[in-house]
């Protein structure tokens, strides 16, 4: 949330704005923050499945809770270089978090803003965001099925369920941080 208001407003003010280019002024006078956040898609994917338990056969009661939650919970910094009035390189990079049955990898991230004045009152402006690494990953358990089924690698969410070990494995969650595009259209009256 916190990027997209920074980058509306580098949107809204750029046509204002006085140019900066990366030849005639220094990196950091044209590099503006956006936002800090510790909250993402995946960290919400990572929570929704902290909701759960089961007991085992040995009457242990497994709490889900203990395994997603992260140790620390992952940091996205960005930064927005302006390298004209219409033009800005959105970056940053995101910590990573993990948790005992699950993985956030840390990210790199990379986009761009651009904003165009069309008239007094009229602009419009586009947003592209993406990400290189920053994927979601769910760990396996090892389980003790008895004298039947053995040790067994499975889902540990689904350890007990009626399906057999290796068709729990094919629910495990993986997923990518998502790619982003932003319109936006202002008109000024």
């Amino acid at each position: 949330m916190y990027r997209l208001v920074g980058l509306t407003l580098f949107l809204v003010s750029t046509a204002h704005a006085q140019t900066y280019t990366l030849l005639d002024n220094s990196f950091t006078a044209s590099t503006h923050f956006i936002g800090a956040k510790h909250e993402s898609v995946l960290n919400w994917k990572a929570r929704s499945l902290r909701d759960g338990n089961y007991e085992t056969s040995g009457g242990d009661l497994i709490v889900f809770e203990k395994w997603y939650t992260p140790v620390a919970p992952e940091i996205n910094i960005t930064w927005l270089t302006q390298i004209n009035k219409n033009v800005g390189v959105i970056w940053g990079f995101g910590s990573g978090e993990h948790a005992d049955k699950y993985t956030i990898y840390p990210s790199a991230q990379i986009g761009f803003a651009y904003h165009k004045q069309i008239s007094k009152n009229h602009s419009i402006g586009v947003v592209f965001n993406t990400y290189v690494g920053g994927e979601f990953k769910e760990h396996t358990c090892i389980a003790d099925y008895g004298e039947i089924g053995g040790i067994r690698e499975v889902n540990c969410r689904l350890a007990a369920t009626t399906l057999t070990p290796e068709e729990t494995l094919n629910f495990l969650e993986y997923a990518k941080p998502p790619t982003t595009v932003y319109f936006n259209y202002n008109y000024i009256f």
